[in-house]
């Protein structure tokens, strides 16, 4: 039996966004000024500003990290990319020590806006127990990757007498 489009979105979807967990995040810690491993190993990693090092407290310093206290998952369409697309979008996520989210960033900049606007949806509905640090709740931030594989659909083939 032949999987419909929706279908075969939705269990792209499911799988390829597997990695949506806070567990399986990557924190965003400030540069060590004279590390040079450190420098090199960054150099693919996007780069975020300023205010990320300065304003969110490092995942290494925390009592407790933020728990993600609900979900939900981005719909994205396979019909948007009828020749196929396999990328991935790298999301920065600040915690608030409300639990809340609040600013969301995205590399690279040049993503199908699309494809941003389904996660900024989604990650809208994100709720969050904040990151603790000495009894107190903590602005914290993440690295969330969304990695996307979307085959090429395969045009009906026309009929040849």
């Amino acid at each position: 039996m032949p999987i419909s489009n929706v279908s075969r979105s939705a269990a792209i979807c499911a799988i390829t966004l597997a990695t949506v967990v806070l567990g399986a995040c990557t924190t965003v810690a400030p540069d060590k000024p004279g590390n040079t491993e450190s420098a090199q190993a960054t150099v693919s990693q996007p780069s975020w500003p300023e205010w990320t090092r300065t304003e969110c407290v490092p995942m290494a310093k925390l009592d407790q990290q933020p728990q993600l206290r609900r979900q939900t998952s981005p719909i994205i369409q396979s019909s948007w990319f009828p020749k196929g697309l396999s990328t991935t979008v790298t999301f920065l996520l600040e915690v608030t020590p409300q639990g809340t989210l609040g600013r969301v960033l995205w590399q690279p900049a040049n993503t199908d806006p699309r494809i941003v606007k389904s996660i900024q949806r989604s990650l809208a509905r994100w709720k969050f127990t904040p990151g603790i640090r000495q009894g107190q709740p903590v602005t914290t931030c993440f690295e969330q990757p969304y990695e996307l594989i979307f085959p090429p659909i395969n045009e009906p083939m026309a009929n040849t007498p």
